[in-house]
């Protein structure tokens, strides 16, 4: 099992990281955060669809996988690209008081979601 760090504050952590932060979703109070797909939600913000017409993450907000935990790991050069969705990603974070922590050993990032456009349309068309 891999091990991380203990939890920062966010801002903290933004401050220490000199390439990205691992935002869990639990509650410094140990609460798990609901909606479950809050990672990707989050993190559809700043993906967009392949020539293959699925959808796919961008290396600066991506979803990732702790201790078998989903996770958004933000990387702090998307301030600079996307900064409106730098800022509500991390004022997401700070209300909800999620746990942050900036580097993390098995860490196992995931590029591309498995969201096919059309699969629901497919599927109500064969009914």
């Amino acid at each position: 099992m891999a091990e991380t760090q203990p939890p920062q504050k966010l801002r903290e952590a933004l401050n220490q990281s000199k390439d990205y932060v691992i935002i869990e979703g639990v509650t410094d109070s140990g609460k798990k955060l609901r909606p479950s797909d809050w990672v990707d939600r989050l993190a559809g913000l700043a993906a967009e669809y392949g020539p293959d017409r699925r959808l796919r993450y961008s290396k600066q907000l991506r979803t990732t996988t702790v201790n078998g935990q989903k996770c958004l790991r933000l990387e702090l050069n998307l301030k600079e690209s996307n900064e409106p969705i730098y800022d509500m990603v991390v004022c997401f974070a700070e209300e909800n008081q999620l746990r942050v922590t900036t580097d993390v050993a098995g860490e196992a990032a995931t590029q591309t979601c498995d969201i096919d456009p059309d699969a629901e349309l497919n599927k109500k068309a064969q009914q």
